[in-house]
């Protein structure tokens, strides 16, 4: 080494190491040219592996085409079985098997919750949670019943089985085969009863039904009630139409309009009118006001005040007239009396007909005592013998058997088929016995 000059040495050196350097350098960029290399084959393999998912998803063998935006389906079936959700989900309910649910879900969390097996919502925070059931609109509507339906409106309940409600709000049909259509706050509770709109109307009865009005009921198998307020028909096969505050109670009774009126005997009838009552089996009223026919089979046409008390009786009009007998009649007037069997008053005031088939055709406080004894006219005259008769006049008297006074005043026929035509105090007191005047 003495013979090597240092300069050069130093020289030879620095070149060695350079030379190093460079070769290293080489190699770094040959691993960065290979690592780039590598990646873009990493790239074209992930494309490639790209591409041909893109081609398994072109749906070839899918029933759906894109036209213009919109999916197409193909004229095919599908099948869901578990169910569909169209818009929300709502993430309290809990999803029956094969069900349809559309809508959406509010900002307070509440939509539509189809819980029972093949249910179906729609509509707005709707709920069927029934086996079968559906909602197919409105707003916080249940139908829990198997097989019941809501069809729109607000607040409805269907929870009877095979129940219905269409519309209304607040509405329910707890009754197996119920059901309500429109109105507000109205119940079908009985097996096939229904309400048919209005307010605060209950059908509870078996086969019982409400149409229309505000707060009637219809309590009992087939009865119903067809419109007005606060009506009841609570007797098997009753029915009350219109009006306020009537009653039929009796079984196959009938209201027909009017005010506080009640038919409460069996197939008893109370057509109109105020306050009036048909108590007696079949019996009947036909109006006016405060009237009572509350024998079997007994009637009152009108007036006021009037009552037909016995079997088969009847008062026609006028007011605070009474048939008590039976076959009884009082045709009007008032204040009359018809009491015997068969008897009746045809007018007049304040007249009885006492015994059977005695009759007072008008006038004024006149009495028919003996049987088939008749007084036509006048004031205060009496027959009361049998088949006696009294035609008018004032305080006149026929007291025997088929005796008979004409007119006149104060005349008195006491003897067996004796007459009186006229005048003022005679007496006929013989049999066959005969004043003319």
């Amino acid at each position: 080494m003495k013979g090597i000059d240092r300069p050069l040495l130093f020289v030879a050196a620095a070149s060695l190491f350079g030379f190093c350097v460079q070769q290293n350098d080489i190699k770094n960029l040959r691993r960065t040219v290979d690592s780039i290399s590598s990646t873009e084959e990493n790239v074209a393999s992930l494309k490639l592996q790209l591409e041909e998912l893109e081609k398994a998803r072109k749906m070839e063998d899918s029933p759906f085409t894109l036209v213009d935006d919109w999916w197409v389906a193909e004229p095919k079936m599908f099948r869901f079985p578990q169910g569909v959700v169209v818009g929300d989900r709502k993430g309290d309910c809990t999803y029956g098997e094969a069900v349809l649910a559309v809508g959406l879900v509010d900002e307070w969390g509440h939509g539509n919750c189809p819980s029972g097996d093949a249910s179906v919502t729609f509509g707005r925070r709707n709920t069927a949670s029934g086996t079968f059931s559906t909602v197919t609109g409105g707003y916080y509507n249940k139908a829990s019943g198997s097989d019941s339906s809501v069809l729109g409106g607000v607040g409805n309940k269907a929870s009877g089985g095979v129940s219905s409600v269409t519309g209304g709000i607040y509405n329910e049909a707890s009754g197996s085969y119920s059901s309500v259509t429109g109105g507000s706050h109205n119940e079908a509770s009985g097996i096939l009863s229904s309400v048919s709109g209005g307010t605060g109307n209950t059908a509870s009865g078996r086969a019982s039904s409400v149409s229309g009005g505000n707060q009637n009921k219809a309590l009992d198998e087939s009865s119903s009630v067809s419109g007005g307020s606060l009506n009841l028909a609570s007797g098997i096969l009753s029915s009350v139409s219109g009006g306020t505050g009537n009653t039929a109670s009796g079984g196959t009774s009938s209201v027909t309009g009017g005010y506080g009126n009640e038919a409460t005997g069996s197939y008893s009838s109370v057509s109109g009118g105020n306050s009036n009552e048909a108590t007696g089996n079949t019996s009947s009223v036909s109006g006016g006001r405060n009237n009572v026919a509350s024998g079997p089979q007994s009637s009152v046409l009108g007036g006021s005040n009037n009552k037909a008390t016995g079997f088969l009786s009847s008062v026609s009009g006028g007011e605070e007239n009474k048939a008590t007998g039976e076959a009884a009649s009082v045709s009007g007037g008032s204040e009359n009396t018809a009491r015997g069997v068969s008897s009746s008053v045809s007018g007049g005031s304040q007249s009885t007909a006492y015994r059977v088939g005695s009759s007072v055709s008008g006038g004024y406080f006149n009495q028919a005592v003996g049987k088939y004894s008749s007084v036509t006219a006048g004031q205060r005259n009496q027959a009361k013998g049998k088949l006696s008769s009294v035609s008018g006049g004032w305080a006149n008297q026929a007291t025997h058997v088929q005796s008979s006074v004409s007119g006149g005043a104060r005349n008195f026929a006491n003897g067996e088929i004796s007459t009186i035509s006229g005048g003022v105090g005679n007496k006929a007191k013989n049999k066959f016995s005969s004043i003319s005047g």
